[in-house]
């Protein structure tokens, strides 16, 4: 799959991709990875890469409605287990939770591959912690610099990402 035809596909084609064969869950993670490597240095909106646990969850074939669909979880409520949760704040920064979320559980059981955490922009506690560097603001500027960035999968504009 090319990436001009993964980025026209919502989360469910692109599971219905990977179930009939026409891609596989790492061939979309790549374009995944790809596409965050070109666009996060201008939008800057992942803080924590997750290729590795990513990898290590595609080594054995996701299951369920989304298996396979690379997919972002926020710094703020969406635990992963091993990853730090700061909420957008410096004081948090060494917050690593044991266990995930309720909702990072349900997003791992759909088969969704999730490839990093996404920053808080809208900061819950003092200073934004993954930049400090106005986030909303700098995608705003992509968008009108680079018309082609929309939301494929994610929760937020700032899902620009994959």
């Amino acid at each position: 799959m090319e990436f001009a035809d993964y980025r026209g596909r919502d989360a469910v084609a692109l599971a219905e991709a990977c179930a009939s064969g026409e891609a596989t869950a790492e061939a979309l993670f790549d374009l995944a990875r790809a596409r965050l490597a070109k666009v996060n240095p201008q939008i800057n909106a992942v803080c924590i890469d997750m290729t590795d646990i990513a990898r290590q969850r595609l080594a054995e074939p996701p299951a369920g409605r989304f298996a396979g669909v690379p997919f972002l979880i926020k710094d703020i409520i969406q635990d992963h287990a091993g990853v730090p949760t700061t909420a957008g704040s410096r004081a948090l920064r060494n917050q690593v939770p044991p266990q995930h979320s309720d909702y990072t559980r349900r997003v791992l059981d759909a088969g969704l591959v999730v490839a990093a955490v996404e920053e808080e922009v809208e900061p819950v506690v003092g200073e934004d912690v993954c930049a400090g560097r106005g986030l909303v603001a700098t995608l705003r500027k992509a968008q009108r610099r680079d018309g082609d960035l929309r939301v494929v999968l994610g929760q937020d504009a700032h899902d620009a990402v994959v």
